[in-house]
């Protein structure tokens, strides 16, 4: 299983930026790298959070797309996947605005994760280049940067 969530800080302070500011906003995309004898698919979901000023309160949508992969789509993707695990684990930059970047792997009983602020932010200065690329190809494979609501950042 491969997962690179690309989340905004986190679902709580999310919910109280939301509140305080009135906005609406794309908070999570979760693509998910699936194989199996059957097919390879690139699972993805979008939470989707609108507020709605005259009850004051926020609706969250969440849309899941599974997207059929050829074997050798499926390669090229887990190849940066394999390169996106060399990220630099003791990268400290933190923001106070941006994207915070999840890559989860589990081999057998072996579980890793890393998380990242915002890795378009100088990413070969902080060893992030290879999970920056990741994220931007799997925007694309994903059809996300078809939708214009939506920033990868």
């Amino acid at each position: 299983m491969r997962t690179l969530k690309l989340i905004y800080r986190s679902e709580q302070e999310l919910q109280a930026y939301l509140s305080e500011h009135r906005l609406n906003i794309e908070f999570l995309g979760i693509p998910q790298l699936c194989k199996s004898k059957e097919k390879s698919t690139l699972a993805v979901k979008v939470h989707r959070i609108q507020f709605d000023e005259k009850s004051e309160k926020s609706t969250e949508t969440i849309v899941r797309e599974h997207i059929k992969l050829s074997n050798q789509k499926y390669d090229e993707i887990y190849s940066r996947y394999e390169q996106a695990l060399k990220y630099n684990a003791l990268d400290e930059i933190s923001g106070l605005d941006g994207s915070n970047w999840c890559l989860e792997s589990q081999r057998g009983f072996t579980y890793t994760k890393g998380c990242f602020w915002t890795p378009s932010h100088e990413p070969k200065e902080r060893g992030l280049e290879d999970l920056y690329n990741l994220g931007v190809y799997l925007w694309s494979v994903s059809g996300l940067e078809k939708d214009k609501t939506l920033k990868l950042y």
